[in-house]
């Protein structure tokens, strides 16, 4: 029956760090919080130079990882990151406010980018998406 309540009234069963006994806290708690940093997105370069295209690759990869990992957490899990986790709502700002639109006109005619591109707007999408949809899948 505890399932059936809002992630915000259930409370969860811990272990103490220091004492190792059984404590309960809220389900939305900054200390279930992982400790993890986001990058902050920068946009794709304009030109082709072998050294920025890897920059903004190696960059992208790192948030596209994160994104992945974060789709992948349990309910209350996800929402306490997304709560609590102040890098997280900075790098998915950031994605919004310089990701190229595509009537900006900036094609990329490097395919790796492209497709880093397409990577991260579907993640940024799914999250979101699970942010903005009411209930969970039952699939686990």
């Amino acid at each position: 029956m505890a399932s059936t309540l809002p992630l915000d009234q259930m409370y969860l069963s811990q272990p103490d760090k220091k004492t190792g006994k059984a404590q309960q806290l809220p389900a939305l708690h900054p200390s279930r919080k992982e400790d993890c940093y986001f990058v902050l997105y920068k946009p794709p370069p304009q030109d082709d130079m072998p050294a920025l295209v890897e920059e903004f690759l190696e960059r992208a990869n790192f948030i596209a990882s994160d994104l992945d990992w974060l789709l992948s957490l349990p309910h209350d899990k996800f929402w306490c990151q997304v709560i609590f986790d102040e890098t997280l709502q900075k790098s998915l700002d950031s994605f919004l406010r310089y990701t190229p639109r595509q009537y900006d006109g900036l094609e990329n005619s490097n395919l790796a980018i492209a497709d880093m591109q397409k990577r991260l707007h579907r993640s940024v999408f799914m999250i979101f998406l699970r942010m903005s949809t009411h209930k969970e899948s039952k699939v686990p």
